[in-house]
């Protein structure tokens, strides 16, 4: 690809200056030179309560989709979609729930709550909505079960990678979680805490050789196991029992700077890595 030369007239341009012109350069003539993004969206029926995704892709696919599944967590979802929107490809998909962490769903007059991202297992489904309803239907979980099957098979399967978005908050959910006597130890298989940076940013994984590497780059990262004993009905469970390979980026609600950086990294990995192990393949 070529980029434009800029003319100095004779003017001395500093060469930062000068690097930061063609940087923007590239992302202008690289976004405009995939094509325009579009949208879409998917509605699925459960009782009475449409649950629609939304679907924006970004010029080229690459057989990598980025999920958004809390509404409420807005810096990865504004952020992931600008980026990629400067990157011209990828697709991102977004459950769309009035801004809300949970869903909520009319079904035979009553009104159910659960989180999206306990839902893709009949185990963790039923465990969410027992903690969160007391009461429930097996037909709910008949209805939603059909939702997250159809689902994944338009937008997992088939995938060289899935890549999870999400926020947390200051002190809470973090990389020590999955460390001895965190809430999710029992699901990690490996962790790599960097002590220099915020706990809070982070990296959950199911496969080895992106564990390997975000860790080799510095970064906090979480090796997620194949199976436990107890599936939580997450992405992460779901990508790791059926061998999708699976990237979650956490980072603090807010932290748009270090979201674009992460998901930098990210991009960076699906150019080297998967491109080459999709050569090799070939």
């Amino acid at each position: 690809m070529k980029v434009a030369a800029f003319c100095t007239s004779g003017i001395k341009v500093p060469g930062k200056a000068l690097a930061v012109l063609v940087f923007f350069a590239f992302i202008f003539f690289n976004a405009h030179a995939q094509g325009d993004s579009s949208d879409s969206s998917h509605n699925f029926l459960v009782g009475r309560t449409t649950i629609t995704y939304k679907s924006t892709c970004h010029g080229t696919q690459s057989g990598v989709v980025f999920i958004s599944l809390h509404e409420n967590e807005e810096t990865a979802a504004v952020t992931a979609n600008r980026f990629l929107d400067s990157l011209g490809s990828h697709c991102l998909v977004q459950l769309v729930h009035d801004k809300q962490r949970l869903l909520s769903v009319s079904f035979l007059g009553k009104t159910y709550r659960l989180d999206p991202n306990r839902m893709w297992s009949k185990q963790g489904l039923e465990a969410n909505l027992r903690y969160l309803n007391k009461r429930f239907p097996d037909e709910l979980v008949t209805q939603l079960q059909r939702h997250t099957l159809r689902f994944r098979k338009q937008f997992f399967f088939n995938r060289r990678l899935v890549v999870a978005l999400h926020n947390n908050t200051n002190n809470g959910f973090s990389v020590r979680s999955f460390m001895k006597g965190g809430g999710n130890y029992q699901d990690a298989l490996e962790v790599h805490l960097n002590p220099a940076h915020d706990p809070d940013n982070f990296f959950i994984v199911t496969e080895q050789p992106h564990f390997t590497h975000l860790k080799q780059l510095g970064y906090s990262v979480v090796l997620h196991k194949r199976k436990t004993s107890f599936d939580d009905g997450s992405l992460s469970f779901l990508c790791a029992r059926n061998n999708i390979p699976y990237i979650n980026a956490e980072v603090e609600e807010g932290n748009s700077e270090k979201q674009s950086e992460m998901l930098m990294v990210i991009h960076d990995l699906i150019n080297t890595r998967l491109n080459d192990q999709s050569t090799s393949r070939n």
